[in-house]
Order: C-alpha cells, then structure tokens, then sequence
C-alpha cells in the first residue's frame, strides 16, 4: 500500500495507527505543522495524560456540583418539615389551652418593671 502526505500544510499530531503503520518520515516531509511518531517534532499543548487528566477534573468538578445540589436540597426540605412540624406543634398546643387562663401571670400594675409605690407610716 501506498501512501504519501509530503508538502500539503498539514498540522497537528498524527494518529497512531497512521504513524505505526507509515513510519518513514519522507511521508510526511514539507508538512510543518505534523507533530508526533514518526517524525522528531513532539506535539505541544494536549496530550494523551493531559487531556485524560482534564476529562477526569471536569468528571470530578461536575460530580461534586451535584452532589452539593443535592445536599442543598435535602438541606431545604427538612428545614421545611421541620418548621412544618413547629408549626403543627404549636396549633396542638392552642387546641389543648383553649379556655384555660394562667393564674401566674403578673397583672401590669405589679409588673417587675415598675418601680413599687412607697409606703407611708
């Protein structure tokens, strides 16, 4: 088989199975922009390790934004049943009380607050 790519402006890295199988640099001469097996150039920027490396970082970024979602809403729900419950408890209470006046509570002219009346011999 066949194959030649030389002087066509190519850039960029070529594929593995590509380079593995046309591994003669005269291939792919006149192409400055190749990078990569067969060739000496190194391919800059992205690499294997690196692009996994950035892949697993988003994995991992949008896994904890969910899982912090989910806590904020289980979060707000039991704030919401909780009050609920407050609430329930304190209608209970009303229903339980109807009718019944405390006898301990201070009348406003024995208030604590104010000051007593001196007492004349």
């Amino acid at each position: 088989m066949y194959f030649n790519v030389s002087n066509n402006d190519l850039e960029g890295p070529i594929p593995e199975p590509l380079a593995s199988r046309f591994n003669n640099e005269s291939v792919y001469a006149g192409n400055g922009g190749l990078c990569g097996k067969p060739l000496d150039r190194k391919c800059k920027g992205i690499t294997n390790g690196s692009s996994k490396r950035m892949i697993w970082l988003i994995v991992v970024a949008a896994a904890g934004a969910i899982f912090m979602s989910l806590c904020c809403c289980f979060y707000t729900y039991s704030l919401f049943r909780w009050r609920r419950r407050i609430q329930e408890k304190s209608k209970a209470g009303e229903k339980k009380n109807m009718g019944f006046i405390p006898m301990n509570v201070p009348h406003v002219k024995n208030s604590p607050r104010r000051m007593p009346a001196r007492m004349e011999d």
